[in-house]
């Protein structure tokens, strides 16, 4: 678990694929999945975390150094996934921020 500082942008380019990575093989990118989905008018990462924070009630400011999200990783080898995509949990009920 890592604390996300200020808009955290870098990481939403990466994920939206808004930079891609020099590691990342281009004829391989059709496989990616979105197993997230925006509420609507919501086109990325960093909107989202933005509405999710208009929304939640708070009384205070939050300030620029404060942490509006945190990141999980989520690993495994080779092996687990195949076998979470044989269970088919894979993309089971993709949840919507």
């Amino acid at each position: 678990m890592e604390k996300a500082h200020g808009s955290d942008s870098g990481t939403t380019a990466h994920i939206e694929r808004f930079i891609i990575p020099k590691n990342a093989d281009p004829t391989r990118t059709h496989l990616n999945r979105k197993l997230v989905a925006y509420p609507d008018g919501i086109k990325d990462r960093s909107a989202a975390i933005r509405r999710r924070l208009e929304e939640a009630g708070l009384t205070r400011k939050i300030g620029n150094n404060q942490v509006r999200a945190i990141r999980i990783n989520v690993s495994g080898t080779h092996e687990d996934m195949e076998r979470i995509k044989e269970e088919g949990v894979w993309t089971s009920g993709a949840p919507t921020i």
